[in-house]
């Protein structure tokens, strides 16, 4: 390797036969000779599950969360969630924090809960509201 030139130490296998299937881990070198070193978490999905595996998880996951946000009444409430999902994508660019790490993942899920018990009593204070 020349001063300067990291090219060869990345990690990020290239797309191929052997791991658009998964290579089945995320750090070192696989039976195959595909060495695999991946640090953010779409990487290390890639290299672990399968590009098509990996598209899907994260094509579902964003998708259940983007229907969730776009039916909250709530305007603040809506912002909020659309700043959990930027804060979900962004993390996820730099560390693996969505299937490894609980902490985000329960966050988001009570700011849901919370969102849930929210409309549910709007729900039943609009409806002693017109037995009025």
């Amino acid at each position: 390797l020349q001063r300067g030139d990291f090219s060869g130490t990345v990690g990020i296998p290239e797309l191929s036969w052997k791991t658009v299937i998964g290579t089945g881990i995320t750090s070192g070198t696989t039976g195959h000779g595909v060495y695999v070193n991946a640090d953010g978490g779409f990487m290390r999905l890639y290299a672990g599950m399968g590009l098509p595996l990996a598209i899907a998880f994260y094509f579902l996951l964003f998708w259940v969360y983007y229907r969730t946000c776009k039916n909250i009444n709530s305007l603040q409430l809506r912002n909020i969630g659309w700043f959990f999902l930027i804060y979900l994508v962004v993390g996820e660019l730099k560390e693996p924090f969505i299937i490894f790490k609980r902490y985000p993942v329960i966050l988001i899920l009570v700011f849901f809960y919370l969102v849930y018990e929210q409309e549910c009593n709007n729900l039943l204070f609009s409806e002693i509201a017109n037995k009025k």
